[in-house]
C-alpha cells in the first residue's frame, strides 16, 4: 500500500509538470501561435501524457505538415516541425494563400 502511494505522489508531483517546450523547423508557422497551441498540455504529468493529440493539434496549423514530439524529462517536450514548401503565394484582398 505505501508503494502505491510512494507512486502516485512521485508520478503525481511536481517533479515531471511540463513547463518548457523545445521548437525547431518553423520558419513560417509563428513560435506565438505554436506556443499558443500547447498551453492546455502546460503544468500536465509529462509521464502520464499522450502526445498524440498535441501532436493533432499542431498540424491543424497551416504552414505545419508533420510534427514530430518528444519527451525530454524532466520538464519538457522536443517540438520538430516539417513545414508545408510553398511554391507560389497568392494574395486575395487582405488574405494570403500558399500553393503547395
Amino acid at each position: 500500500m505505501a508503494a502505491v502511494a510512494g507512486l502516485a505522489r512521485f508520478l503525481g508531483g511536481s517533479l515531471f509538470r511540463l513547463e518548457r517546450f523545445e521548437i525547431a523547423g518553423n520558419e513560417r508557422a509563428r513560435t506565438e501561435e505554436i506556443l499558443r497551441t500547447l498551453e492546455p498540455w502546460r503544468g500536465r504529468n509529462l509521464v502520464m501524457l499522450d502526445l498524440a493529440p498535441a501532436a493533432d493539434r499542431l498540424t491543424k496549423i497551416p504552414w505545419i505538415e508533420r510534427v514530430t514530439l518528444a519527451k525530454r524529462f524532466p520538464d519538457g517536450i522536443s517540438v520538430r516541425l516539417t513545414e508545408h514548401r510553398a511554391v507560389a503565394l497568392w494574395k486575395n484582398e487582405k488574405t494570403l494563400w500558399w500553393l503547395d
